[in-house]
């Protein structure tokens, strides 16, 4: 998205998305592609900003009955297991393992174990891989069927949508 602005190569939108890091403040990034992750890594080394990044500083592994994810911080050297996210899709495990990354970064400002429970359990995003609720159009299809909604606007977005279906079939 926003290709004019951002760039057309992966490491030069992680530049351009990397300027928001500033000095000495610690920032948590979601498991990234290597190009990504690079460039991010090395603008964070040269502000000297604190940088936990996905996959290294901590991990986000969903349970193999999908009930719900172990998070791993590997800086502490701890792990806790916190429920499904209420956002549907697999990708939704690396989202909420970075909210729980955020939160225990906050020191004295960090909400409790059940609030970040309760966060991550009731957390929607209408038109983002839901269900319809009953009504007109959902009486058209045959009993059984479910309609889908998805508001995903590029080719990223339809191959996670897409690993998310075949996840489930």
């Amino acid at each position: 998205d926003h290709m004019q602005y951002l760039g057309s190569t992966l490491s030069a939108i992680a530049g351009e998305k990397a300027g928001i890091l500033k000095p000495g403040v610690p920032s948590v990034v979601a498991p990234q592609a290597a190009a990504a992750r690079d460039v991010i890594a090395d603008r964070a080394a040269a502000l000297d900003a604190v940088l936990a990044l996905g996959g290294r500083a901590w991990t986000g592994t969903p349970h193999a009955d999908r009930s719900g994810f172990t998070y791993r911080d590997t800086a502490a050297d701890e792990a806790s297991d916190w429920p499904a996210p209420g956002l549907l899709g697999p990708y939704q495990i690396d989202n909420a393992g970075m909210a729980v990354a955020c939160a225990r970064r906050l020191g004295d400002l960090a909400p409790s174990d059940r609030s970040i429970r309760e966060g991550l359990a009731g957390a929607l995003w209408p038109g983002r891989f839901h269900t319809l609720a009953p009504g007109e159009l959902t009486a058209r299809v045959p009993d059984g069927w479910k309609i889908w909604l998805d508001g995903g606007h590029n080719a990223e977005a339809g191959r996670a949508l897409g690993a998310a279906v075949d996840a489930w079939t």
